[in-house]
């Protein structure tokens, strides 16, 4: 069995970016090393205190090159702060993928868990009942179904909120019964204001 969590699409972006200006800070660190420092070849780790040893030394050339290397490195350790602040949120993974061996597998797990809306439901209502019950996940009730189809899953909405959805869902249902009431006005009534 495999386990995969999705988590919001802005910590991915977070960690993608954080990853390229790591680079480039190292990038850089190594090439004003190799320019401003008297061993051309580092004996250890380049350290920002090392970086700023040398710029003092090295006069106000070096001094500039210097802060861009550090405002490269306030802005990573800026983005580092807020990834570690999402995965501290409560619900940071928006849901989890398993993969089975085998159907028997995964048919038991189906049947273990009732995916029906009325238990969720249920659930909210009466959470005390459940305090140890399997379908209790740090507060949560488990809701398990089979995979959709791969071509069936909009991925760019995988990290909606519920709010965001059911907001969605309120403007759709009133864009449909406006129309719903257009399409029903009788034509005498429609013929009579217009």
């Amino acid at each position: 069995m495999d386990v995969q969590f999705a988590e919001p699409q802005i910590l991915l972006s977070l960690q993608v970016r954080h990853g390229t200006l790591k680079v480039k800070r190292i990038k850089m660190s190594k090439a004003f090393y190799k320019k401003w420092a008297k061993e051309r070849t580092p004996s250890k780790e380049i350290s920002m205190e090392d970086l700023d040893e040398i710029a003092k030394k090295s006069g106000k050339k070096a001094r500039k090159e210097y802060n861009q290397i550090a405002k490269v490195k306030k802005n990573e350790i800026k983005i580092e702060n807020k990834i570690n602040n999402l995965h501290n949120q409560k619900g940071g993974v928006v849901c989890a993928y398993i993969t089975f061996e085998n159907k028997l597998e995964r048919d038991k797990v189906l049947r273990g868990y009732d995916a029906s809306q009325a238990s969720g439901f249920f659930y909210k209502c009466c959470s005390s009942c459940f305090e140890k019950d399997q379908h209790n996940f740090h507060g949560k009730y488990l809701r398990v179904s089979g995979a959709p189809s791969p071509s069936n899953i909009n991925w760019a909405n995988m990290d909606a909120s519920s709010l965001e959805k059911f907001l969605r869902r309120v403007i759709s249902w009133l864009i449909t019964i406006c129309l719903w009431a257009i399409s029903n006005i009788s034509p005498s009534i429609f013929f009579k204001y217009f």
